[in-house]
This record gives structure tokens, C-alpha cells and sequence, in this order.
């Protein structure tokens, strides 16, 4: 049972993180670093971030990530949690997203 687990574990880490995995942890990733800067007030709570994650796009305009970069899409995720708050509060430093998608 263990080799099997282990496999599957494996699997997960090598591929299988597409653009719906990227998003959601990437939207999941800027709640928490909201929450840990302190930006939650009792108007706006960290259930409430989450809950936008839950909404779903009726805009007409439907936007397509073109060329998705897993590799970049990773480091994008690890930029957002490592980012201070300082640096989180001026929206730089994460540079890494930019290769996420391309849509030339």
C-alpha cells in the first residue's frame, strides 16, 4: 500500500498542476498573506476572500491563459507566500507571475 501512496504522492508533485490548480492556490495564497498583513477587518473577513473564489465569472469577456508556464505558475504561488507585507502592500516584487501566462 505504501508504494502506492508514495506514486501517487510522486505524481502529484511532478505534473498534474494545471492552470485550475495554479489559480486556486494562487487566490487561496492571497488570502492568507491578506489575513497574516493584518488586512481583515470585521467588514471584510478572511471567510469573505475566500468566498469570492466561490463566485462565478458571468462577464462576457472570457480571459484565456495562453502558453501556461507550470514552472512559473509554482514560483508565482511561492513568491506570493514569501512576499513581505510591505512589499505585498506597494504590489511589487512578483515578477514571477508574469511568465504565468503568455498570450502572444
Amino acid at each position: 500500500m505504501k508504494p502506492v501512496l508514495f506514486l501517487l504522492a510522486l505524481g502529484t508533485l511532478v505534473g498534474c498542476y494545471d492552470y485550475d490548480t495554479f489559480a486556486d492556490e494562487r487566490f487561496q495564497t492571497s488570502c492568507d498573506k491578506m489575513d497574516e498583513c493584518g488586512y481583515f477587518t470585521a467588514y471584510f473577513t478572511y471567510e469573505d476572500c475566500l468566498a469570492i473564489g466561490d463566485i462565478e465569472d458571468t462577464g462576457l469577456d472570457v480571459w484565456e491563459c495562453g502558453n501556461y508556464d507550470s514552472r512559473a505558475a509554482r514560483e508565482c504561488v511561492d513568491a506570493w507566500a514569501a512576499i513581505s507585507c510591505d512589499v505585498y502592500m506597494v504590489g511589487t516584487g512578483l515578477e514571477s507571475c508574469d511568465d504565468v501566462c503568455t498570450n502572444d
